[in-house]
């Protein structure tokens, strides 16, 4: 009788361990699924735009880039067939389902820099001659509470993106939130505009050109 009751206690015990390590493994949270990317442009043709993804903890990726395309490549290089500014999206889903989306205004001017002879190169009638100089570009993100933004895309143009503004530079703000380089900036040039895709900042920031910096 003895020996009965122990083999029943010692399967209650086992059972109950079971119990426990089944629960545990249900109660076990997926790692948070994270979506992101960052893109370059080609040398040679602005129209076409290479994208890297920098998503986390995802089972599948989805990009729509803004002018009726999508693909599901991790790290595609797409080609515009127009110019103009797209919002590009990635939408990351994790295996149990769970979605995050990022998305950036990509602006694409379809710029062609393929010369063969520089001996065939004309001047067009309207052409003027321009005076470069450095300019020490400095643009901090900052969220709600003055704490620095790493990661936010920083897109500065030589004029309004929408009316044909020019894009000069593009780059990502460090671990300060800041975005510093120096740029030969023509010195007919009195304003930029700063934009940025990143969800709390503003989307477009007219600065003005002192002392050979912003």
């Amino acid at each position: 009788m003895k020996r009965n009751s122990f083999f029943y206690v010692v399967s209650l015990l086992f059972f109950f361990s079971l119990l426990v390590s089944s629960s545990c493994e249900k109660d076990t949270p997926e790692p948070k699924v994270v979506s992101g990317f960052t893109f370059s442009y080609n040398t040679t043709d602005y129209k076409i735009v290479s994208f890297t993804s920098t998503a986390q903890n995802y089972k599948m990726l989805a990009w729509d880039f803004g002018d009726n395309t999508t693909s599901t490549d991790i790290n595609p290089v797409h080609v515009f067939q127009d110019s103009g500014v797209f919002n590009v999206s990635l939408t990351a889903t994790s295996p149990g389902g769970v979605s995050n989306i990022y998305s950036e205004n990509v602006a694409v001017n379809g710029f062609i820099q393929n010369i063969k002879n520089m001996d065939s190169l004309t001047a067009p009638e309207n052409f003027s001659f321009e005076m470069l100089s450095d300019v020490n570009i400095q643009v901090f993100a900052k969220d709600n509470q003055d704490g620095p933004i790493k990661g936010a895309r920083i897109n500065i143009y030589s004029g309004n993106p929408l009316e044909g503004g020019v894009l000069l530079l593009s780059g990502i703000t460090d671990v300060n939130g800041a975005f510093e380089t120096e740029y030969p900036l023509s010195k007919n040039i009195a304003e930029l505009y700063v934009t940025t895709g990143y969800i709390g900042l503003p989307s477009e920031t007219l600065v003005t050109v002192t002392n050979g910096g912003i």
